[in-house]
């Protein structure tokens, strides 16, 4: 899902990478842009869902037995940052394939 959401926002802002491009931004400023951008939504939906996950501890705690109060935050954590890796990995293969796009194509097609 995030994969296809990065693909079609960078399909979207073609044109402005190309100007970008341009105007003499290189390869990796255009790959942190996409990134960022991708990394930034997906703080968001991960810090989310450890504020929810934090809310309802009480509920969840009566589906794992025999697991102490500490034991949740490292499954939440972990959970989180396996969620965010996937996330950053998701969005390299789209910002790498806006990235090597030459500006004179892009700007030829629109």
């Amino acid at each position: 899902g995030i994969f296809s959401l990065v693909m079609e926002v960078v399909a979207r802002r073609t044109r402005e990478v190309a100007i970008r491009m341009a105007l003499g931004a290189n390869r990796s400023a255009i790959l942190s842009l996409i990134v960022g951008s991708g990394l930034r939504v997906t703080g968001v939906g991960v810090g989310a869902g450890l504020l929810a996950a934090g809310a309802f501890d009480r509920v969840l705690s009566h589906l794992y037995y025999g697991l102490g109060g500490m034991t949740y935050g490292i499954i939440y954590l972990g959970v989180a940052a396996l969620l965010t890796l996937a996330a950053a990995f998701a969005c390299l293969i789209p910002a790498w394939l806006g990235a090597r796009t030459p500006p004179a194509a892009i700007m030829r097609r629109h």
